[in-house]
């Protein structure tokens, strides 16, 4: 199965359940991505999403609400079927990520 696509996503997070929407792609260079955040209504730009078999991982800069400011973030996910789940990894917590292709 490929992890190619796109997928809904919910993070329960120490500061609340985060929803957001996880697109992978093929590019000549390797995977890249979107992530765009139903909270914030921010798309960020996934320049280097590492796949591998059903498992694709990338690190981002994700916005906080203030005083927080902005946090690196490790999403690593596996893809079965048409289910997704994984982790995002944050110096503050490591989270679930559960979601599904749409």
């Amino acid at each position: 199965m490929s992890v190619l696509g796109t997928y809904t996503a919910t993070a329960n997070t120490p500061i609340g359940e985060k929803t957001m929407e996880i697109s992978i792609f093929k590019s000549e260079s390797g995977h890249t991505g979107l992530l765009r955040s139903e909270e914030t209504k921010s798309a960020y730009e996934l320049s280097d999403v590492k796949v591998n078999g059903n498992n694709f991982t990338f690190d981002i800069n994700l916005k906080l609400p203030l005083p927080l400011g902005t946090v690196l973030s490790t999403f690593n996910c596996n893809v079965n079927g048409g289910t997704l789940t994984g982790e995002v990894v944050t110096p503050y917590a490591t989270v679930d990520l559960r979601g599904k292709k749409v």
